[in-house]
């Protein structure tokens, strides 16, 4: 720093969330639309915050912005400086009941795109002072550790600090494409699936994934596994370029199995359903946009069927 004089980073609190935003948008003509400045004016902040900082905030070329590896630590402090903004105008408007700020969820790769556009959409309508963040990944994302206000997960919760609420409960289908079936042949009976090719859902205990109910009682058979993945929609377009077996939520292949591009076996065996939770930490005062997310999706998904999933995916 070449200016420790107090006061410094309060009166440039601007300029950090400047930088911050020509990180996140890789423009500066971005950030100067978002905060309605000139281009000149967020370069001038910027060149003023570095000079402060006696570092390299961003290396600037005729054709993008990059953080330098100064930049990059220093937009993590600018992060966290943003998300304490964030919660103190979120608890603000908790305390006048009224749902403001933004509200950060996560959800599965398809889930996300296939089912939460529409009731965001409603929400937001409802609720136009709430900006929701979502993120997609199907890795078991941390709320904590990631700051994330919601997450939803498809498959068990394991974790007892974490408060988990059912959006929905699906039946799984075990299905394979018919060219799968015609050379590995149709299995009739759970034993036989020692026999067949079974993807794997890794975000599921394998004992679990492909475990039937056979005369009351808990068979798990596994075959020869030439894929695992996280992904729902990878295994789906596994199954359906004919890798082998897959346990998928009906939602996902009721198009299919009607298109015909798969075909559900070992129907008559009984399979454990599978839900999707609304998943958060247990706070004593949720801020108001994040009570009023969680309600509206807990209601949206208990009145709208899942529609299923079109378009191949192999």
């Amino acid at each position: 720093m070449t200016d420790s004089s107090p006061g410094t980073f309060r009166e440039d609190i601007d300029a950090m969330l400047i930088f911050h935003e020509i990180v996140l948008q890789g423009s500066y003509s971005a950030a100067a639309a978002r905060f309605g400045l000139t281009r000149s004016a967020v370069s001038k902040r910027v060149s003023r915050l570095e000079e402060r900082l006696g570092l390299r905030l961003l290396h600037r070329t005729t054709r993008q912005v990059a953080a330098t590896e100064a930049g990059l630590r220093f937009h993590a402090h600018c992060a966290r400086l943003l998300a304490i903004l964030d919660e103190a105008e979120a608890d603000m408007g908790s305390l006048a009941q009224e749902p403001v700020g933004t509200v950060r969820i996560n959800a599965p790769v398809v889930f996300g795109e296939y089912y939460l556009a529409e009731p965001l959409a409603e929400f937001q309508g409802r609720h136009p002072r709430v900006r929701v963040q979502l993120t997609l990944s199907d890795h078991r994302s941390d709320p904590v550790a990631l700051g994330l206000d919601l997450v939803v997960r498809v498959g068990p919760v394991f974790d007892d600090s974490l408060v988990a609420r059912q959006l929905l409960r699906a039946r799984v289908v075990t299905c394979a494409s018919p060219g799968y079936l015609t050379k590995a042949g149709t299995p009739t009976h759970p034993a036989e699936l020692v026999r067949h090719r079974c993807l794997r859902y890794l975000n599921l205990p394998e004992e679990r994934e492909w475990s039937y109910v056979v005369d009351g009682e808990i068979q798990a058979p596994v075959g020869a596994c030439p894929l695992e993945t996280d992904s729902g929609l990878a295994l789906r377009g596994a199954a359906l370029a004919g890798m082998g077996l897959a346990h998928l939520p009906s939602f996902y292949v009721e198009h299919d199995l009607r298109q015909g591009t798969l075909v559900q076996v070992l129907g008559e065996f009984e399979l454990p359903d599978i839900s999707a939770y609304l998943v958060y930490v247990s706070r004593k005062h949720q801020p108001a946009a994040v009570r009023a997310l969680m309600h509206f999706l807990l209601e949206w998904f208990a009145a709208h069927p899942l529609a299923p999933v079109q378009g191949c995916a192999g």
